[in-house]
């Protein structure tokens, strides 16, 4: 239920404006939908980022920046793993190096 609405109409002939004290919406959003657009992207799971982006798109809304932080999400894995093969020549390389060093 929306309070204090204005609802402005444009015409060929002009425009007018209506004063409505309240406004009724039926099923635009659940509890849970909308408790899930007041969090942040980033405290969401992978789950409830794709459930979210999923109903934006139902309702032709932009889901942008829950798509962004779904994808972000899900390459964190593999950005750790790829900088962890890139570390080990380093890491192993030191300790040869130094093994040698002292012989």
């Amino acid at each position: 239920m929306l309070r204090g609405v204005q609802e402005k109409v444009f015409s060929e002939r002009g425009g007018a404006v209506r004063e409505m004290g309240q406004l009724v919406i039926p099923h635009l959003l659940t509890r849970e939908q909308a408790a899930e657009l007041a969090l942040p992207p980033q405290s969401l799971s992978l789950t409830e980022l794709f459930s979210v982006i999923q109903n934006l798109r139902k309702r032709e809304q932009n889901p942008g920046r829950y798509r962004l932080m779904l994808w972000q999400k899900l390459s964190l894995p593999v950005m750790t793993a790829a900088l962890i093969m890139i570390s080990l020549p380093f890491v192993c390389g030191s300790v040869r190096g130094a093994g040698s060093a002292g012989a």
